[in-house]
């Protein structure tokens, strides 16, 4: 959840649609670093969103962490 509050963003609005699992930096398809980034995919806002949702539900000593993510701009699309 951490790395997900503090992930950089595409255009500063939402996540990027690939990052490197390492080191969370935006990549292309090819897992080369990319300033700009390739996007971003609606569907798997959604389904990020639903996720910490859930999360939230079953695992309520992380509501307050999930709903730090979602505030720090991944629902500001």
């Amino acid at each position: 959840l951490d790395t997900l509050q503090h992930l950089d963003l595409f255009n500063g609005e939402a996540p990027n649609k690939v990052y490197n699992t390492k080191t969370a930096q935006k990549v292309d398809y090819r897992n080369t670093p990319s300033e700009h980034g390739i996007g971003v995919s609606t569907l798997d806002l959604g389904r990020l969103v639903s996720w910490l949702n859930i999360l939230s539900c079953l695992h309520p000593q992380h509501k307050d962490k999930a709903q730090q993510v979602l505030e720090s701009g991944i629902s500001a699309v």
